[in-house]
């Protein structure tokens, strides 16, 4: 599966593009695209790296139990299954009724997986129910992330555990010889996305819950593949956005990618994508 044969889907509420979508999965024409979509990112090394990185940091020990908010189609809770074990409990939650449904069809009966459809701001969980919980490029989709991090921290045990990976739609660096329209298209992209700081917000959030222990890493992911990074990241998409928002002249958008496009048939495309890893405890 590449970004490529998933195609630039749309949503159905006009003027949203696909990555604003997440937060409305549902919504979208064809949801299972939204699916494609993730399979496509989740199959990337860095983000492959990144997951394992995640895991490991929660330290998850057999027969605990661990939440992963935003579970999508299921991987990580599937691998966290494997490792609390039969005694344990890894329930993934998902605001899209598609992606649980695609969860429990990849999940086999052996692993003691649970997938729910839920709000993370509003998780349907008593107090003290988790050792462990993860949430993924998820926060950044969502209206009122510091309200999913108080839930977070709500229902961790003592002593519990929380990894947070999101990126930072402001961290995102892109080598084009026009700074002015680069600039402002980036700002435009960075704008469209619920919480597009989000990455930047975490130590805060966490702080503002009540965790401790809290430690930070930023994570790179340097791009020179110009179709699967357009493809993902939709660069061409977001430069007519802010055309029509009125951010660039549409002539300075078509100036923009062709620039871009040649730039890229000549080997010389180049992004990094920032992104934070963040983990925090519950005394």
């Amino acid at each position: 599966m590449t970004f490529e044969s998933v195609g630039r889907e749309r949503t159905s509420r006009p003027g949203v593009e696909f990555s604003g979508g997440f937060s409305e999965v549902d919504l979208a024409p064809h949801p299972a695209a939204y699916v494609q979509f993730m399979d496509a990112a989740n199959s990337m090394a860095f983000f492959q790296t990144a997951k394992a990185l995640t895991h490991a940091r929660l330290a998850l020990q057999p027969g605990e139990a661990v939440l992963d908010i935003g579970c999508g189609s299921g991987g990580d809770v599937r691998a966290m299954a494997e490792i609390v074990g039969p005694k344990g409990r890894a329930v993934g939650l998902d605001s899209s009724a598609t992606m649980v449904e695609a969860a429990r069809q990849r999940s086999g009966s052996d692993l003691p997986v649970e997938f729910v459809v839920g709000d993370a701001h509003h998780l349907d969980f008593p107090d003290n129910s988790f050792d462990a919980c993860r949430t993924d490029r998820v926060l950044l989709h969502l209206a009122d992330p510091s309200q999913a991090v108080r839930e977070i921290a709500r229902v961790l045990r003592p002593g519990g555990r929380v990894v947070a990976l999101e990126p930072d739609a402001g961290g995102l660096l892109l080598d084009h010889p026009d700074r002015d329209t680069t600039s402002k298209i980036l700002e435009s992209r960075a704008f469209g996305t619920r919480s597009g700081w989000i990455g930047r917000s975490l130590r805060r959030l966490f702080l503002s819950a009540g965790l401790t222990d809290i430690e930070l890493q930023v994570l790179p992911s340097p791009r020179t593949d110009f179709a699967e990074t357009d493809a993902s990241l939709r660069l061409q998409e977001h430069a007519d956005r802010a055309a029509a928002s009125g951010a660039i002249t549409p002539e300075s958008a078509e100036r923009w990618k062709a620039t871009l496009i040649e730039a890229a048939d000549r080997g010389e495309f180049f992004c990094v994508v920032t992104l934070f890893l963040v983990v925090g405890h519950i005394a």
